[in-house]
């Protein structure tokens, strides 16, 4: 949702308003187990403000910032 509305809706919003909503649910993500296109289940480890809906997170003992390796995706939120 945020990635659609970063990308095609943003105009359709105050921008001030957009962050603070992003803010206040970026939380909420964290701790929640994700499906990556990788086939691994990852937990949500830390969102980053600047990249909101590619956060980092945590395969068994090894963090990946999805930011970063921009291959991976999320395919599923548990």
């Amino acid at each position: 949702m945020i990635k659609e509305l970063r990308s095609t809706k943003l105009r359709a919003f105050e921008v001030d308003l957009l962050l603070e909503f992003c803010n206040n649910i970026m939380n909420y993500y964290i701790g929640n187990h994700v499906l990556l296109s990788t086939g691994e289940i990852a937990e949500v480890y830390a969102i980053q403000p600047q990249s909101v809906y590619r956060p980092i997170v945590k395969v068994n003992d090894k963090l990946i910032d999805l930011y970063v390796q921009s291959q991976i995706d999320i395919v599923k939120v548990f």
